[in-house]
């Protein structure tokens, strides 16, 4: 007796979206804010474009290390409370240095347009001092050594090889965050690699966070400066910085004088590194900010390599005078009020 063979239909076929693959360097330029802005926009761009896809994010950081060999304040924060506690929600998965973590509920898609990052209501941000000029540095129990770190130190502690951190080339040259005649250490934390243009236009300043948000804006003011990749010694030709401030491709200034130029330089790099508009603008006339520009430069900006002005230098000690000058302001008002 012959058994009848039942036939077996074929397996229905799940539709399982494809999985969309995000992922962000946190270089050493970059803080808590920047670096979360930046994982922020790269999320909701993703949700934007691909609408109910998961979402799996991969968080690589360069340098950020405490005195200990850890990861410092603002990486772990970025791994453990921004986004572990809040970018997960809209993610499937989180990948950072330390493991892996899993979205156990159903991804979000309600993803906010904005970002908002209040400082801590215990006062512990790190903004810089702007009444007592106390230098501002990451590192909080500096190396005590007199000599400075090789190259190769630097560059293994920021990740990368001993090229520009801006444009790439090479050779390059030791560049303090904090210099050492503001109190700057010879902590291999305190340095950065860039080449002598871009060391010569770095600023002096006692403030360390300014100083790599600093690197972090000329990085995509220069990029045509960088070679393109996998095209070995091309450069880009256009230069949108050279256009802006009226220069030609060699850097060389047309009909203008050298203090037009510099003024031109200083007025773009207080509206795209610092956001200043026209009211921040209209105060520089005030005889209180040019004098709390000159306490500020007196008392937290150095000069270094034979450079007598910086346009970097002079933009940061600006915006410094300006804060101090708004907050003289409103001390008065409050007086005023109380008689």
């Amino acid at each position: 007796m012959t058994k009848k063979r039942k036939k077996l239909g074929k397996r229905p076929v799940r539709s399982a979206q494809k999985s969309i693959l995000l992922f962000h360097d946190m270089r050493v330029e970059e803080d808590f804010e920047l670096c979360a802005q930046r994982m922020f926009e790269v999320v909701r761009g993703a949700a934007r474009r691909f609408p109910g896809r998961p979402r799996r994010m991969i968080l690589t950081v360069q340098g950020h290390r405490n005195d200990l060999g850890a990861f410092d304040h603002d990486a772990f924060e970025i791994m453990q409370e921004f986004g572990s506690g809040f970018l997960l929600c809209y993610l499937t998965e989180f990948t950072h240095p330390y493991f892996t973590l899993k979205n156990n509920r159903k991804q979000r898609e309600d993803i906010p347009d904005v970002l908002e990052i209040t400082p801590p209501e215990d006062g512990s941000g790190s903004s810089f001092d702007y009444w007592g000029f106390a230098r501002r540095q990451r590192e909080f129990i500096s190396d005590p050594r007199s000599s400075r770190p090789t190259l190769r130190a630097i560059a293994d502690y920021l990740g990368r090889d001993t090229s520009c951190q801006i444009c790439w080339r090479k050779p390059v040259e030791r560049a303090h965050a904090v210099p050492e005649s503001l109190g700057g250490s010879n902590d291999v934390r305190n340095f950065a690699l860039l080449c002598t243009y871009h060391h010569r236009e770095a600023p002096d300043i006692a403030d360390a966070e300014a100083f790599w948000r600093w690197i972090d804006y000329v990085y995509d003011r220069d990029a045509h400066m960088r070679p393109e990749v996998g095209i070995p010694g091309f450069v880009f030709e256009a230069s949108p910085w050279n256009e802006l401030i009226g220069v030609d491709d060699e850097g060389k200034p047309g009909t203008e004088t050298d203090e037009n130029l510099f003024r031109r330089k200083l007025r773009i790099e207080l509206t795209h590194l610092y956001g200043w508009g026209p009211e921040e603008f209209s105060r520089l006339e005030s005889i209180g900010i040019d004098q709390e520009f000159h306490r500020v430069r007196r008392g937290a900006t150095g000069r270094h390599r034979g450079v007598g002005r910086k346009v970097s230098t002079y933009a940061w000690a600006y915006n410094t005078a300006l804060v101090r000058f708004r907050e003289i302001e409103k001390i008065k008002e409050e007086r005023a009020s109380e008689k």
